[in-house]
């Protein structure tokens, strides 16, 4: 993370947890995980849509997780080409978006990391720091169908159980037990394939459509579009309502 960005997203992070007059909840404190495990989805959340929030707290129903942690990536280093929203603002609408459901949390912890966030080095470093036992690793069916080539896959299924929810409009259920099975043989993984899956919403499509100055009604909560405006996010800012 460059210096510039690092000190703009600590200066982020010192603000109030207020939003709209009220108080968010608090970030996730990963340390009450040790010797526990933890459920985590991670992401870029550039926005945080209807889709994400649909297949974590599905998923946390269906395994029964108390709590499932939101982790906000910081700069992954799969989009370091291209422009992208403030890892600030994209903690604060993370944070804004999760709040009303109680068994969804976000941590910043991946955020506030001086290096490129990989996601074989985020599972054994959370484990490490906080003696965490196992943890339960959500993704989507899209990112199961190239798992294997994500930086040291070998390490992401050794130290995580791989939970995966469908999206509609990516792989078949068929094509996702079949890389599962593959995944399997290959890494040794556990792998479990959820009946909880997402709608077809892309977040690059909703930013393209905030770019035309269309709201994607339904898919984006009023909260959101509230502090977009006020932060001047996609475009968002003087004339929004037009």
């Amino acid at each position: 993370m460059e210096e510039t960005e690092r000190q703009e997203t600590m200066d982020a992070l010192r603000k109030e947890n207020a939003f709209a007059g009220r108080k968010l909840r608090e970030l996730a404190d990963l340390s009450a995980y040790e010797g526990r495990s933890l459920a985590l989805y991670g992401g870029t959340w550039d926005p945080i849509h209807r889709g994400h929030l649909e297949i974590a707290r599905e998923a946390a129903q269906e395994m029964g997780w108390e709590r499932l942690v939101l982790m906000v990536a910081g700069t992954p280093p799969h989009k370091r080409g291209r422009e992208m929203t403030s890892a600030s603002d994209r903690l604060m609408m993370t944070r804004i978006a999760a709040d009303p459901y109680p068994e969804l949390s976000v941590s910043d912890w991946e955020v506030r990391r001086d290096s490129y966030a990989y996601t074989a080095e985020t599972l054994e470093l959370l484990k490490k720091e906080f003696g965490i036992r196992e943890i339960c690793f959500l993704i989507g069916g899209d990112s199961l169908m190239y798992l294997d080539e994500w930086y040291h896959a070998e390490r992401i299924m050794a130290e995580g159980r791989i939970f995966v929810a469908a999206r509609a409009g990516s792989a078949t259920r068929r094509q996702m037990q079949a890389k599962a099975r593959n995944l399997r043989k290959k890494y040794g993984a556990d792998i479990t394939l959820l009946k909880a899956d997402g709608p077809d919403l892309s977040a690059t499509e909703i930013r393209e459509k905030l770019n035309r100055r269309e709201w994607p009604e339904g898919d984006l909560s009023e909260d959101l579009r509230e502090y977009m405006i006020q932060n001047h996010l996609y475009g968002w800012a003087v004339n929004a309502d037009a």
